[in-house]
């Protein structure tokens, strides 16, 4: 595969108060309809590092970068984000030891603090979110699945500004989507994945009493979530699903099909041991499992799911699912599995039934 050889820029607005969809619905579109960015190839972020933003990233020579600041980029961004009502009031320093946890689990560059001037826009080289990331061949699969979802999450932006979609719904519902749709077997198989995601955060950066108001919010909600997940479930086996999640599936599916998974994760479909892994019994349990893990580390179906599932996780991030929520959602959709299988994610990773 060819990727452009341009260097990357990220034209940042920063929006303290992450109404993210306000940003993209009112400032951005503009731009891109008859702004600036009319003629220019880009695609959306959204991120919380040195305050929330919102981005965007395009791939341009620096005499088509400066062509595009001469057209007035920056200032014509400024003018329209500063039309936009005021956010609410935001304390940097309430957010500091969340930002800090992220900054752990996330790995990402210091410093965190101080964050940028809330309204404030600029343009700088776009980074790596990691500090350690040297993986091209990944970052540039991550960029193209970004530019092909990037229509449909101009529309998903305007659904949200405009209150006809919620995000913790349509979270649920993909990742459902994506679990009946990508694994080879059925919801069992997302023990691995759904319960690794929640387990590494509840074993680590979670505060403290989480898990405890994780199970009574399920125990509470436990029958509209269950049914919720077994209608997505069977919509996708029959081809029903939702217009925004088949969408959504279907351009997943294409992004992933130009690549190669297994390639792309070192020839190893097996995540590496993380440090938050050490403080999780289900992680010490998962590492104990030959037989699973050699059944999956040179499995091209699970590469596939690894990856399409990690590429969801970023969509639903930048449309403003907080990292706390993604892994929420993800404890929730294993607890319903199970429920609805009944089967539990320790019985199958000892071998009981196979993920």
């Amino acid at each position: 595969m060819t990727w452009p050889t341009d260097p990357w820029w990220e034209l940042y607005l920063m929006r303290w108060d992450a109404d993210y969809a306000h940003v993209v619905d009112a400032v951005v579109r503009p731009l891109a309809q008859d702004g600036p960015l009319r003629d220019t190839k880009f695609f959306l972020d959204t991120d919380w590092w040195r305050g929330p933003h919102v981005s965007v990233c395009f791939n341009a020579s620096p005499q088509d970068k400066d062509a595009l600041l001469a057209r007035g980029l920056v200032p014509s961004t400024q003018k329209l984000l500063t039309a936009l009502a005021p956010g609410r009031p935001v304390n940097p320093d309430h957010h500091q030891d969340l930002h800090e946890r992220l900054g752990r689990y996330e790995r990402r560059p210091a410093p965190l603090f101080p964050w940028l001037t809330d309204g404030t826009v600029g343009l700088r080289p776009l980074l790596p979110r990691e500090h350690d990331a040297v993986d091209k061949d990944m970052e540039h699969a991550v960029r193209a699945c970004h530019l092909a979802l990037k229509d449909l999450e101009c529309e998903l932006f305007h659904s949200l500004a405009t209150g006809q979609l919620r995000v913790h719904t349509y979270a649920l519902d993909l990742l459902t989507a994506v679990a009946a749709t990508f694994t080879d077997s059925d919801l069992r198989a997302t023990y691995p994945s759904f319960a690794s995601h929640s387990e590494a955060y509840l074993g680590s950066e979670a505060p403290e009493g989480t898990r405890t108001r994780w199970d009574q919010a399920y125990q509470q909600h436990r029958e509209s979530v269950c049914e919720r997940v077994r209608t997505i479930d069977h919509a996708a086996a029959t081809s029903s699903l939702p217009a925004p999640i088949a969408i959504t599936v279907e351009i997943l599916r294409s992004v992933i099909d130009a690549t190669d998974p297994l390639a792309l994760f070192g020839g190893s479909a097996l995540p590496g041991p993380a440090p938050t892994w050490q403080h999780s019994d289900f992680h010490r349990d998962l590492g104990r499992n030959q037989q699973w893990q050699s059944s999956v580390r040179h499995n091209a179906w699970f590469a596939r799911y690894r990856l399409v599932l990690n590429f969801a996780y970023l969509h639903l991030t930048k449309l403003g699912l907080s990292p706390h929520h993604r892994f929420y959602t993800c404890y929730l959709l294993t607890q319903a599995a199970q429920d609805l299988t009944g089967t539990t994610a320790a019985d199958i990773l000892k071998g009981v039934a196979r993920a």
